[in-house]
């Protein structure tokens, strides 16, 4: 990031890996020491990145040290607003946690978008209704969910 900020002036990073190295103890020292050292290199403040990650890798304490080392943007999975989708998607997730997680990127000021399948293959007149609801309350801001059919 160093190089190509000094060297050609990129200011914008896309991590666009599945999960940013987020989920256990292991990767959460490894983000602190990934946000320390652009601290240490002077460029917290002149670029700014985005990473995709599951919505319960989100802890209020490390977003808030990443979005102060230039995190804008958050991309998640959040796939279905019901917990029949969810398992049925094998997310190994509940709606509360992805709703969780919405509300800390909110608090934290942090752009996020999200993907969400309308239909999966268990999809029932019920569940659209669910998930037409979850898909309201979490776009309740500018957010744009990305909608994908199974």
């Amino acid at each position: 990031m160093s190089l190509l900020h000094e060297k050609d002036g990129v200011t914008i990073f896309s991590f666009q890996d599945d999960d940013f190295p987020l989920y256990g103890i292991v990767w959460q020292r490894w983000a602190r020491e990934f946000v320390s050292e652009l601290h240490r290199r002077r460029l917290a403040g002149r670029v700014i990145w985005k990473i995709n990650c599951r919505a319960d890798a989100v802890d209020p304490a490390l977003f808030s040290e990443m979005r102060d080392a230039g995190l804008y943007t958050v991309y998640m999975g959040l796939e279905s607003g019901s917990e029949e989708g969810l398992s049925t998607l094998h997310k190994q997730i509940t709606v509360e946690q992805n709703l969780r997680a919405v509300a800390i990127l909110k608090q934290l000021d942090i752009m996020f978008e999200f993907g969400f399948m309308l239909f999966d293959p268990s999809t029932t007149f019920d569940s659209v209704a669910d998930n037409s609801g979850s898909c309201a309350i979490l776009s309740v801001t500018d957010v744009r969910p990305r909608l994908f059919a199974a």
